[in-house]
């Protein structure tokens, strides 16, 4: 944190030093000086996409939704093409079970970044919350097309089988998940 602090007296207008002491400041839970670097920050620079976006992660922390969701959703027209907003917005969403936003969000995600397997277990955990097994499995399929030694996709997509009744299918995906968890 000094070394922020240092940075910030040294160039006092560096927008990005107020953005990232300000992110930590957030993970420190010292929410009033983080709101004030990011406010600051975002006074210097209005379009500063991560000063918008970490700004609404400080919101959603201190149990302010609706200034969150404002906050993502400028981010996001600032920089429409950033993956990182799509996640946390749909995270973000999904916690309220704004389920279909998050969706869309998540759909984006896939888009942007469709040789990433995480993407496809974000939206994946999603259809679990909405109850869509098949949706889930056809993620969690996707996700280990893309990441096979992944261990843990091979017992969410167990998960998912023994809802729809496909026990075999289970069972196997479960032998494949103590396979990888031995090596």
């Amino acid at each position: 944190m000094k070394l922020y602090t240092y940075a910030h007296a040294a160039f006092p207008d560096e927008v990005d030093i107020l953005v990232y002491r300000g992110a930590m400041l957030t993970r420190l839970l010292r929410y009033d000086k983080a709101l004030a670097d990011l406010n600051q920050a975002i006074a210097l620079a209005p379009d500063h996409f991560q000063a918008y976006l970490f700004r609404a992660k400080l919101f959603q922390a201190i149990q302010e939704p609706a200034n969150a969701k404002e906050d993502f959703d400028k981010a996001n027209k600032i920089e429409p093409d950033a993956g990182i907003i799509y996640e946390e917005r749909g995270s973000f969403l999904t916690a309220l079970k704004s389920y279909d936003e998050a969706l869309a969000d998540f759909n984006k995600l896939v888009t942007l970044l469709p040789e990433d397997f995480y993407v496809y277990t974000l939206r994946a955990d999603l259809f679990e919350k909405m109850e869509n097994w098949e949706d889930a499995i056809t993620d969690y399929s996707k996700a280990i097309s893309l990441n096979p030694y992944y261990a843990d996709l091979y017992a969410y997509r167990a998960d998912m089988k023994e809802r729809l009744g496909d026990r075999e299918g289970a069972i196997e995906d479960r032998r494949t998940f103590d396979e990888l968890e031995e090596e």
